[in-house]
Order: structure tokens, then sequence, then C-alpha cells
């Protein structure tokens, strides 16, 4: 159903789900580029873990999130338009009125690993093209629940062969 809704080639290698212990794994994942096979969104695995009874008090505690060497190429084609804005079109825009929810989500580990992303910019002349490679991302007690403990970041890149470290806490 996917690829109808995006009139993209999609693939899943793969699919582990532990219903008993909360985790789940996706395998090969690879969401092509609009009119073509390249990969415009890809990654070679997603693990996610989740306290499953942190879901009857309304927190959704994801106890490990990983995600290895995903891979993201993107063009700006024109003034505002991007090769994903079709994309776009399809998430439906934010209720104002809705009521704020009551869930709180807490992540205890987050890791990004071999990430890259390539964007392009077809909008100028002459067009341009960034290259962030050995993208990775450390994280921990990241967390929406007011009062909880100082959470972690670590991110460390390559930007067009630019070293780039930044951690806050």
């Amino acid at each position: 159903q996917l690829r109808e809704l995006t009139r993209r080639d999609i693939a899943l290698d793969d699919v582990d789900l532990n219903l008993f212990t909360g985790r789940v794994a996706l395998k090969g994942f690879r969401l092509a580029q609009r009119d073509s096979r390249d990969t415009a969104v890809g990654f070679e695995r997603l693990d996610v873990g989740i306290s499953l009874t942190s879901l009857v008090l309304k927190h959704a505690r994801v106890t490990d999130l990983r995600l290895t060497a995903p891979q993201i190429s993107a063009t700006r084609t024109g003034p505002g338009a991007y090769d994903f804005s079709d994309l776009l079109d399809l998430v439906p825009p934010a209720d104002p009125n809705a009521p704020p929810t009551a869930w709180t989500v807490t992540i205890d580990r987050l890791a990004l690993e071999r990430g890259s992303i390539v964007a392009r910019d077809r909008a100028v002349a002459p067009a341009s093209e960034w290259r962030v490679d050995h993208l990775t991302l450390d994280g921990g007690a990241l967390t929406t629940r007011p009062h909880g403990r100082s959470g972690t970041l670590a991110l460390k890149a390559s930007i067009n062969g630019a070293r780039l470290a930044v951690s806050a806490t």
C-alpha cells in the first residue's frame, strides 16, 4: 500500500517482531526517488525496543532506538521545490484546535551509525552538492516528561571533508 500511496518503489528485506519483549527490527529498507530506482531514503537496519508496561501510564518509553547505515539523497529542484515535495504533500496539516496530548515520550538510548546524506541544489547556478559522511549520533535520557533528568546528545560527521563534532546536555 505504501507504493501506491507514494508512487515510488519501496523495499523492505525483513522484519523481526517480538511482542513479548517489545522489540522490532526492520532490515534493508529502501524508498526510491520519484521516477527512478535510485535510493532517496534507505537504511541497513532499524532496531526499536519499547517498554510495554510504560504504555499503561500514557508514557512511550523507548528503551533502545538504533539506526544503522541510513542514506538520504535530496535535491532542491527550484525555489521552494524539492524532489521529495510530493511526499510532504501526503502529510496532513496539524489541527491547531486539537487539545495537547497527555502522552509523554522518553528515549533511554539513541544511536545512529554510519549515516550519509547527499544534498544537491539545482536551483542555483552553478549547481552545488553537499555531502555528510561518517554521521554518528549517540544520545540518552531524552524525554518530554517535566522534571526529567538531563539528556545527552553527541553528533559527529564529516561535511564535504570537514570534521564536525557537537555534544549537548
